[in-house]
């Protein structure tokens, strides 16, 4: 018996650009340290950003880009997945 797909997943990317305010606080170098840290971009706490923009996307990711997990995941009306383009991690 066939299931009802209730809901498709389709992983994106996209590139953001953030303006900066101009100040001797925002320099590359400093940039560069608050990024390798390791902090998710939206937490990096930098006071001086003014605005923030989509600039490319999104754009429907290839199971190539993703080290060949699923990019497109079908789910059921139980939020049971179905289907995946990729492997499934254990």
């Amino acid at each position: 018996m066939s299931k009802e797909v209730k809901y498709i997943d389709f992983k994106v990317t996209s590139w953001e650009r953030v303006w900066l305010k101009d100040t001797d606080e925002t320099t590359v170098d400093s940039i560069i340290a608050e990024i390798k840290e390791g902090l998710p971009f939206e937490e990096i706490p930098w006071d001086n950003i003014y605005n923030q923009d989509v600039i490319c996307g999104p754009d429907q990711m290839h199971t190539s880009e993703n080290d060949g997990q699923s990019t497109v995941e079908m789910y059921d009306e139980n939020g049971k997945l179905v289907w995946l383009n990729g492997f499934q991690e254990e």
